[in-house]
């Protein structure tokens, strides 16, 4: 097991629910802990619970569907806390209903937070991940409806898709030693890491 005590822990979604319930796990391990959530309050709630026990926590509300409020929320971590060497990228929503009744309002919502609201997360805290040193790691929320598929979930289980490949772009990504080049025509390269 990792020493984790003294680490930085960062969790979207953690004004309740599943998020709240890492972040407290997190600062059971000892330690310090980013609390992100849509609902100012609810997060800030959860960060003052852990504070009562000891650890130090900061809260700031975060609109994943928005990459401004994801930068901000990103610089007040790394402000108020140092850094972060877990990131939890744990928001998602859902919208039920049959494929062909989801309006494309329904379907960018769901995208929108659940895919891109999680490549922001990742894209805005990986560089300050990168300046740490030591045990880090990304952990993405999916759910296994992906692997047992169910009527009415077609959005929400796309979207969960999504975030599965994406994880394991990064995994990819994360593992290679050195920048990847692909040429695309002789005078020129692309690099994709």
């Amino acid at each position: 097991m990792t020493e984790l005590t003294g680490r930085i822990a960062v969790v979207t979604g953690a004004g309740s629910g599943l998020g709240a319930a890492m972040a407290r796990a997190f600062a059971g391990a000892g330690m310090k802990v980013g609390v992100l959530d849509i609902d100012a309050e609810a997060a800030a709630a959860t960060a003052s619970s852990i504070a009562e026990l000891g650890i130090e926590a900061t809260s700031t509300r975060v609109d994943i569907g928005d990459s401004a409020s994801v930068a901000a929320a990103a610089e007040h971590v790394r402000t108020a806390l140092g850094g972060c060497d877990v990131l939890c990228s744990n928001v998602g929503v859902q919208q039920f209903g049959a494929i062909d009744r989801l309006t494309e309002q329904d379907w960018s919502w769901v995208i929108n937070v659940n895919v891109l609201g999680t490549v922001r997360t990742v894209r805005e805290f990986l560089p300050i991940m990168r300046a740490g040193s030591g045990f880090r790691r990304v952990v993405f929320t999916a759910s296994s409806s992906v692997l047992a598929p169910s009527v009415r979930l077609g959005a929400y289980q796309t979207s969960k898709f999504a975030v599965m490949g994406f994880a394991e772009s990064l995994r990819t990504q994360q593992a290679r030693p050195e920048p990847l080049l692909i040429p695309l025509r002789k005078e020129h390269a692309v690099d994709v890491t």
